[in-house]
């Protein structure tokens, strides 16, 4: 679980420096974000995409950062719908995807045994819609995950 977190927190960081020195990959603008985890209501600050992950953040607390990141296996996602794999234990394909969770300075992955992920892809712009996400930290600490992130241009 130790390499998993680890993992995770390069991914991040990659995602971050990659971001901020592509040109091709800029962060998008709020347009309507958020999620819902143990009965409280995020709403991302901002969300990029890069590679086959889109990540937003909620930083309405200085000391805290929360995020939501759905990892899929090609950059060319397409319009359907997702069903949300275990991220430790099974391999990310062209027809599921993952999703990871930072709330409140804890880690956690999907589960792989609840959940699924919509996109919808329109024009330039996309809507990820996630609902009834199995999420589990290390230990014992579990809860569902839902909401929304909607990119535009």
């Amino acid at each position: 679980m130790k390499e998993f977190v680890l993992c995770t927190a390069i991914l991040i960081g990659i995602l971050f420096c990659s971001c901020s020195k592509s040109n091709n990959q800029p962060i998008v603008t709020k347009t309507g974000i958020q999620w819902t985890f143990k009965g409280e209501t995020y709403t991302g600050d901002s969300a990029s995409y890069l590679n086959g992950a889109y990540l937003s953040f909620d930083v309405s607390l200085p000391q805290e950062v929360n995020e939501v990141l759905i990892s899929f296996s090609t950059a060319n996602i397409k319009s359907g719908v997702y069903p949300v794999i275990n991220g430790v234990f099974q391999k990310l394909t062209t027809t599921n995807c993952y999703i990871g969770l930072l709330a409140n300075s804890v880690s956690y992955n999907s589960t792989g045994s609840s959940g699924s992920v919509t996109v919808t892809n329109a024009g330039n712009s996309s809507t990820i819609s996630f609902s009834n996400v199995s999420m589990l930290a290390s230990g014992s600490d579990s809860s569902i995950l839902s909401g929304q992130i909607i990119t535009l241009p």
